[in-house]
């Protein structure tokens, strides 16, 4: 990966553990990379990370951990095992 994608990647991680609940605007992280979105994508790939939408054109992104690997390979609880 390119290294200035990998750096907004990582500044926009640093800023979402330090805000916590509080979350981080779409407008803050658009500050760090136009293409906060994609950055955004690629960290849920690790990390859970939660939207809500403010208003129309405001979101506020809040990160909640990373993701437990051991929980993607059990099955739904509604699923049956065959």
């Amino acid at each position: 990966m390119e290294k200035r994608l990998r750096n907004q990647r990582d500044q926009m991680l640093a800023l979402l553990k330090v805000m916590g609940d509080q979350g981080v605007t779409n407008h803050n992280l658009n500050d760090i990379g136009r293409r906060y979105t994609a950055r955004i994508m690629e960290l849920r790939e690790h990390y859970e990370i939660e939207t809500k939408q403010i208003d129309k054109a405001t979101f506020v992104y809040i990160y909640k951990g990373p993701i437990d690997r051991r929980a993607r390979n059990q099955p739904l609880p509604f699923e049956t095992i065959v």
